[in-house]
C-alpha cells in the first residue's frame, strides 16, 4: 500500500518537461509514505472568533514522524476557504514558516502551506477530509499536473487551556509555484481566461475527473477553485483542480448544487466538458480506464477509510467507470453533453 502515501507516478497527460528545484520545499521536507503526527498549538478561540478575517496569528507545529524523529516550527496561521469559513467550526488553515527557519534547514524559500482540517468534530466529518483527500490522491493517479497532498494526524491545543478541537485526520497541499515548477509551468493566476486559450487535452482530463468525482464547483474562466498554469512559450493553458468539498464523492452535508444545473443533489454527475472529436474524447476516456485499477485499488486500500466509506467511495467510483465502459451510457453523459457550461 506504500503508494497511496507516497508521490505516485502518473501518466503524463501534459506536459513531458519537469522543472527540477534546486532545494526541497517545505512540503517535500514534511512529506512521508505514512501520515504525519502533529500537535498545534495557538489561540484557537481568537482563530474562530475572527475566523472572516484574514489575520495571521502566532502558533507551535510540533512534527512527529515514522521512523521517531521529531521537529518544532514556529509558524503563522490564519483561517481561509469561503463557504468553509461560514458553516465549519473551525476552517481550513494557512500556514506561514518564517523565511529565516526555512533558509536554515536549506529550504525552498516559499513560505506558506494549506492545511485542510475537519469541519467539524466528529468521525463523519473526519471522514469527508480523508475522502477529500482521497480525490487528490486519484488525480495524482491520472495527472502529474496536480496537487500533492501530505496526510496528517493533527492534535489541536489552545494555548490558554480553552477547549479545543477533536484531534483528526487533516492534509497540506503543496504550494501552487512549487507544482508549476517541478511541471515545467508558470501560475498565471487570472480571474479572467477565455476558454479558447486552455490546452484541450489538458482540459479535458480536468473536466473528466470532475465528472469523476461528481464535482461542479469551478469555473474555468474565473478561476474558481482552478489553479491555472502556463508554460513559456506555449500559448495554452493548463487548468489544475482543487477545493472538492462539494464533490458528490466527498459529500459534506452543506454541499449543494449550482442552481442552474438543476440537479437534485452534488452526488449526481454533470458532465462540464468542452466538445471535441468522439476520437479525441476516446483517447482521454482510455487515459481513465488505464488507472481504473489502480484508482479503485487506493480506495479499497486506503486504511484509514470507515467500513461506511470504502464502501460508498467504491460504489461512486465504479459508477463512474460503468459511465465509461457503457456506449449508450458514454454518449448521453458525455459525448452529447459536452459545451453544457456557458463560458465568456
Amino acid at each position: 500500500m506504500l503508494f497511496i502515501f507516497g508521490f505516485i507516478p502518473a501518466p503524463k497527460a501534459f506536459p513531458d518537461t519537469l522543472g527540477i528545484a534546486d532545494s526541497l520545499t517545505i512540503f517535500e521536507h514534511l512529506q512521508q509514505d505514512s501520515h504525519l503526527n502533529i500537535v498545534l498549538q495557538s489561540d484557537f478561540k481568537n482563530l474562530v472568533k475572527n475566523k472572516r478575517k484574514n489575520d495571521y496569528q502566532p502558533a507551535t507545529m510540533k512534527v512527529s514522524r515514522a521512523d521517531g524523529s521529531e521537529e518544532t516550527w514556529a509558524v503563522d496561521i490564519r483561517p481561509r476557504g469561503n463557504m468553509r469559513r461560514t458553516v465549519c467550526d473551525i476552517p481550513p488553515l494557512k500556514m506561514r514558516f518564517s523565511e529565516q527557519q526555512l533558509s536554515a534547514r536549506g529550504l525552498d524559500d516559499r513560505s506558506t502551506l494549506k492545511m485542510v482540517i475537519s469541519c467539524r468534530n466528529g468521525e463523519g466529518f473526519e471522514q469527508m477530509v480523508l475522502r477529500e483527500y482521497m480525490a487528490y490522491r486519484m488525480y495524482n493517479l491520472i495527472s502529474d499536473c496536480s496537487f500533492r497532498v501530505q496526510l496528517a494526524k493533527v492534535k489541536f491545543v489552545d494555548e490558554n487551556g480553552e477547549k479545543s478541537f477533536d484531534e483528526s485526520f487533516a492534509f497540506f497541499i503543496e504550494h501552487a509555484k512549487n507544482l508549476a515548477d517541478r511541471s515545467g509551468l508558470k501560475v498565471v493566476g487570472s480571474n479572467h481566461v477565455k476558454a479558447r486559450f486552455f490546452d484541450n487535452d489538458a482540459g479535458e482530463v480536468f473536466a473528466m475527473f470532475q465528472f469523476m468525482i461528481g464535482n461542479t464547483d469551478w469555473f474555468y474562466c474565473n478561476s474558481h477553485n482552478v489553479e491555472i498554469c502556463g508554460k513559456k512559450g506555449v500559448h495554452k493553458l493548463v487548468p489544475i483542480p482543487y477545493d472538492f468539498d462539494y464533490a458528490g464523492f466527498v459529500k459534506t452535508p452543506y454541499a449543494v448544487p449550482l442552481d442552474k444545473l438543476k440537479l437534485s443533489t452534488v452526488g449526481e454527475r454533470y458532465y462540464q466538458g468542452f466538445c471535441r472529436t468522439e476520437e479525441e474524447t476516446m483517447q482521454t476516456v482510455q487515459l481513465f480506464l488505464d488507472n481504473k485499477d489502480a484508482i479503485l485499488k487506493a480506495v479499497n486500500e486506503f486504511p484509514y477509510f470507515s467500513k461506511h466509506s470504502i464502501k460508498y467511495s467504491r460504489k461512486y467510483i465504479r459508477s463512474f467507470f460503468e459511465i465509461l465502459e457503457n456506449p449508450k451510457a458514454r454518449k448521453k453523459y458525455i459525448l452529447k453533453h459536452c459545451g453544457m457550461w456557458p463560458v465568456p
